[in-house]
């Protein structure tokens, strides 16, 4: 998994040769950078306009949560085991300011689940998902964390320290080579899913129950 999300990687970098001209056209400036051979997935955004990220080194089985200051500095507050082809993908705050982050690893041990990343820096799990899932997008709404699945096709829903169910599985969200369900975002009662492999963005409309309406492109 990691050797191929770095080829996908490297693939790209033919088209970034004239990004740093276009990004001054457009006003854009890098805030920071890290280390060559990191890889980047996922961001939030807290209330006082820091960044945080969670990354994975090209090698090694510790994936880490970093947090970025409105002036470029970065910090590593959290650490956690993605096993050796895992990766830390969606973060997401609550309400009360916590901070969670997915941990894919795609195998058994350590499973693949959803951490709240603690003040002192530990992380204390709040969902175990099967080894068969891909936990991806996270989403905080109404006490509920969201949480999509690139391997199974589907939407995870659960309280924290609850356990974790199936909210939705469809074949609008399936794999259809290798990632399905990725990112998401909650919009005017309802959720909005990109969906990698088959290029599409999916719409499912939340009920007044809490139940997952009919997805629809």
């Amino acid at each position: 998994m990691r050797k191929l999300l770095m080829l996908l990687a490297l693939a790209l970098v033919p088209m970034m040769v004239a990004a740093p001209q276009a990004s001054a056209q457009a006003g854009l400036r890098v805030v920071t950078t890290f280390n060559h051979g990191y890889f980047l997935e996922s961001l939030a955004t807290d209330q006082h306009g820091n960044l945080y990220a969670s990354v994975y080194p090209a090698t090694g089985t510790i994936g880490q949560v970093v947090e970025v200051t409105p002036g470029g500095e970065h910090k590593t507050i959290a650490n956690l085991d993605v096993g050796p082809f895992g990766l830390l993908t969606g973060l997401a705050f609550d309400s009360a300011g916590n901070l969670y982050v997915n941990d894919a690893t795609f195998e058994a041990s350590p499973a693949p689940g959803v951490f709240r990343v603690n003040p002192d820096g530990s992380t204390t799990r709040v969902a175990t998902l099967p080894s068969s899932s891909s936990p991806n997008g996270l989403e905080f709404q109404d006490g509920y964390l969201y949480v999509t699945d690139s391997f199974l096709g589907a939407i995870w829903r659960f309280q924290p320290g609850k356990p974790a169910s199936i909210w939705l599985q469809d074949p609008l969200l399936a794999p259809t080579s290798f990632i399905g369900a990725n990112g998401q975002a909650f919009w005017r009662g309802s959720f909005y899913v990109s969906v990698a492999d088959s290029g599409t963005i999916v719409r499912v409309p939340v009920k007044d129950n809490g139940q997952a309406g009919m997805p629809s492109l």
